[in-house]
């Protein structure tokens, strides 16, 4: 039978633990809109339609209009992540075990909110797509990509966003234009894990590249979006428990969190391709 860990259980352990390097996660919260209100396992999310002025006809009856207002529903979905801490080892790490498997399980999560975020845009279909698998990222390519967004958006209002491959962020750096741009952001999480860049309206960050879509080895797909084209709901922060198991001699941390995410607005979202392997050309 498992016990709760009581509130005393918080003991330390020796500083510089050799952890396996990863992403801290989380680097698209923010980047995209959250739910008007959450209802049981459901987000619900309001989409606003678009009404147009006309003449006013004097003395006559005017033409009311019905925008297509609707509302967007998301399931949420339970993940979670649970780590062993096995009581022989406590004594030979030298530093805090409950911050490190704190840190393993969130990271976790927060990588999973940026996969779910990347895939939900993926699987979508009817995205303006922009550039060739034959080709490398270029400065065209990317003005194109905001050309097309400019136009379907109809606002260019600083919350569009482009998480970058490494192929193509250091493509973009052989270009003047881009390596002496600043950030100008919100304090966003990707703002305080990778590089980024402001350029021509769009915040353009440095991404992981195993969490963005490839084919053959060299197929690259990656995107530019608009905050309100795509939704990602979480019912809570991350939730978790520590439990003894006897059986196991080890405690055992457990989290989990409720995420939820969708596409808004299709013609909100460009799809870009390239030549993942191509070489970098000043």
């Amino acid at each position: 039978m498992a016990t709760e860990a009581s509130n005393w259980y918080s003991t330390e352990y020796f500083a510089d633990v050799i952890r396996r390097y990863q992403s801290t996660g989380f680097r698209l919260r923010g980047t995209v809109k959250k739910p008007r209100k959450i209802v049981a396992n459901k987000a619900i999310y309001r989409k606003g339609g678009m009404a147009q002025a006309v003449p006013l006809k004097r003395g006559g009856q005017g033409s009311p209009q019905n925008p297509d207002r609707q509302n967007i529903e998301v399931d949420l979905t339970a993940y979670q992540v649970q780590i062993w801490e096995y009581e022989e080892d406590i004594h030979k790490m030298n530093a805090s075990e409950r911050d490190e498997i704190s840190f393993e399980g969130s990271s976790a999560l927060g990588r999973k909110t940026d996969d779910l975020i990347i895939d939900v845009m993926d699987a979508a279909t009817g995205l303006a797509e922009v550039g060739s698998y034959a080709d490398p990222f270029d400065l065209s390519t990317a003005l194109e990509g905001c050309r097309i967004l400019q136009r379907e958006m109809k606002m260019w209002d600083s919350n569009v966003y482009c998480p970058l491959p490494s192929n193509a962020w250091n493509q973009m750096l052989t270009h003047e234009q881009f390596t002496s741009a600043d950030y100008m952001g919100a304090d966003l999480p990707f703002t305080k894990t990778t590089d980024r860049r402001s350029w021509n309206g769009v915040h353009w960050f440095l991404f992981p590249d195993d969490q963005l879509p490839l084919a053959n080895n060299t197929e690259r797909d990656f995107f530019m979006y608009h905050h309100d084209a795509v939704g990602c709901a979480e019912a809570q922060n991350v939730r978790g428990k520590i439990t003894w198991e006897n059986k196991e001699t080890a405690w055992l941390h457990n989290m989990w969190m409720d995420l939820g995410e969708t596409v808004l607005q299709e013609q909100g979202i460009i799809r870009f391709k390239c030549k993942d392997d191509a070489p970098i050309t000043l």
